[in-house]
């Protein structure tokens, strides 16, 4: 049972750092599905909590989709995949609502092609140069500092970390390239929901 525990910790504090998941994300079977989760992961089977959030994950739901995303980062219940964890956060950010866990997924997406595959916090260092992408990372910069007009709910300090970041890396871009992702962002909205996680991270035509 240590192991079990381990991994309880291990993803509550994954979860504290990722995403503030609001009450009443999910509605219905969703919610159930969600609560089963829970109760699997408190019962010591990680494999099975991440098979039940799949499919409130692929129903939309805010909770399942910040779950499942940090149990792919950190490896709870299988194999760490981190390109599929970007997948289903990229999702997250597809809800109007706005908001800190929206907010949230947004920086990780941004430091993610910032840095080449690295994460905020201790994972900064695991990026590689030949897989940044400063273009998509831009863009996800700019999603942060132009949450009020995206968004219901806009977190100031993740719009002023938008606007820092996105400063930073426009360093990178060619003035053209600027403008292309600046249309793309015009033709983006977080109520246009991706037909699947697959798709959810190719930009917009530009």
């Amino acid at each position: 049972m240590a192991g079990a525990a381990l991994t309880r910790a291990r993803l509550g504090a994954l979860l504290a750092c990722l995403v503030a998941l609001p009450v009443g994300g999910a509605a219905g079977a969703q919610d159930a599905a969600v609560e089963e989760a829970r109760t699997l992961l408190a019962r010591g089977d990680a494999v099975g909590a991440r098979a039940a959030l799949r499919t409130p994950a692929q129903g939309g739901s805010v909770q399942a989709q910040g779950m499942l995303a940090a149990m792919l980062l950190d490896g709870v219940g299988g194999r760490a995949d981190r390109a599929r964890a970007m997948q289903w956060l990229c999702m997250l950010v597809h809800h109007r609502h706005g908001g800190a866990s929206v907010a949230r997924a947004a920086w990780f997406l941004a430091e993610y092609f910032r840095t080449g595959g690295g994460l905020p916090g201790r994972r900064y260092n695991e990026g590689e140069r030949q897989r940044e992408d400063p273009v998509k990372a831009y863009f996800w910069f700019r999603v942060m500092a132009e949450q009020a007009g995206l968004f219901e709910t806009a977190v100031e300090d993740a719009v002023n970390m938008g606007r820092l970041g996105g400063s930073s890396v426009a360093r990178q871009l060619l003035e053209g390239e600027r403008q292309r992702v600046d249309r793309r962002l015009e033709r983006w909205s977080p109520g246009q929901v991706p037909a699947s996680p697959e798709r959810c991270l190719e930009l917009p035509d530009g």
